[in-house]
């Protein structure tokens, strides 16, 4: 519908019309694009922006960062809507063809709505241009570690989590549901739970005082294939250095896409007995 009424304004020669649909239709595809990355299907391959890294204090490791396409999207969806708002205010006002405001809504009162709306929409989206907030897990051959950085009130904040693997008590997984009905979905994350305290300063909102939650569906590894690592350098203290070999990233390859999907109807249909 909205491509149709593009090919229409194009061919009326109307340019204001032209930008806001446009505008529309690429803030409507990042959108789903980030709902199909939340779904688990950007993780098709090995990552590339998993990689090696040396840390004086824990070592060599596997480094697992942060998805940059959530952000990325909601970036340029917001850019688009900044876009679709101020577009649709100054063709009003300007009176440049039809108007894109809806019908009933054709008034200065509609157009400033647009325009404030438009206007708050490129504030958002140049502030998170801006700012850097990485997220990365380390997995190193003596523990774990979660580095994050959050805005707090006026200021950044970073959280530098490591647990030992010899305190590593239990790893465990669960989902963190969002929505509602039939919009309802399932967000995976993997619980380290710790034989001794973990340090506040160290908290986020979502830890506890003897865990740490590692959000994997923030990050770039297939999230089984990271729980499955995880596990396996907890239960095998004497095959840890795998991790710091050269090659030590083709570690977190994700199966292929047929046998996860062969494992998610399993899991469904055993969901019931369980």
């Amino acid at each position: 519908m909205i491509l149709f009424a593009v090919v229409k304004a194009v061919e009326d020669d109307e340019p204001g019309l032209v930008v806001g649909f446009i505008s529309l239709v690429v803030m409507l595809g990042l959108s789903s694009m980030g709902m199909l990355g939340k779904s688990g299907f950007r993780s098709i391959g090995l990552p590339r922006r998993i990689t090696a890294c040396d840390s004086d204090r824990y070592g060599q490791g596997i480094q697992i960062p942060k998805e940059r396409l959530e952000h990325a999207a909601l970036i340029t969806a917001l850019f688009g809507a900044a876009t679709a708002g101020l577009t649709t205010a100054i063709t009003w006002y300007l009176g440049i063809g039809e108007t894109l405001l809806p019908f009933g809504r054709e008034t200065n009162a509609g157009a400033n709505f647009m325009g404030v709306c438009g206007g708050v929409a490129l504030i958002a989206a140049l502030f998170l241009l801006a700012i850097r907030l990485p997220t990365t897990v380390s997995i190193h051959p003596t523990g774990v570690r979660r580095h994050v950085r959050q805005w707090r009130g006026l200021s950044f904040k970073t959280y530098d989590a490591f647990l030992r693997w010899d305190d590593i008590a239990r790893i465990s997984a669960d989902e963190l549901v969002v929505g509602g009905g039939s919009s309802e979905t399932g967000r995976p994350r993997i619980t380290l739970k710790s034989a001794t305290p973990v340090p506040a300063e160290h908290q986020l909102g979502f830890d506890g005082e003897n865990e740490i939650t590692l959000m994997a569906y923030q990050l770039v590894a297939e999230p089984n294939t990271l729980l499955a690592l995880l596990q396996f350098m907890r239960d095998n203290p004497d095959q840890r250095g795998i991790v710091a070999r050269p090659d030590a990233r083709e570690l977190l390859t994700p199966p292929p896409l047929r046998e996860r999907f062969r494992a998610a109807r399993l899991a469904k249909k055993t969901a019931p007995d369980a």
